[in-house]
């Protein structure tokens, strides 16, 4: 079987959800490794979580992957798990507030096998 690994990189975009990476039925991708840089000049709250979108509307169409943390200027967080995405998922991440001068950095490293 061949693994295939591709690097990623994007921006939050204010208080808006970004969708990172979808799943799919056909072929099984999987996250290993995704860092936070707050590049902004004020701490931020980010937030990254499963989104199932055959339970749009319901109390459990998320599930919080990440801690609630608080990132100070310049500060990063680095989440090294595998974590495996089904049909219909997706990997959502959003700030809890309003970024003051740049939007901090997001970069995965997915495999694909």
């Amino acid at each position: 079987m061949a693994y295939n690994t591709r690097i990623i990189h994007k921006l939050f975009d204010d208080t808006n959800e970004v969708v990172l990476l979808e799943g799919y039925a056909a072929r099984t991708d999987y996250l290993s490794k995704l860092i936070i840089t707050n590049t902004d000049t004020a701490s931020i709250s980010p937030k990254v979580r499963f989104y199932n979108t055959n339970k749009s509307g319901e109390d459990d169409e998320y599930i919080q992957l990440t801690p609630e943390i608080t990132l100070g200027v310049g500060e990063r967080y680095v989440y090294e798990s595998p974590v495996f995405f089904g049909a219909n998922q997706q990997l959502v991440a959003e700030l809890g507030s309003a970024v003051t001068t740049s939007q901090p950095q997001i970069m995965m490293v997915i495999t694909y096998v």
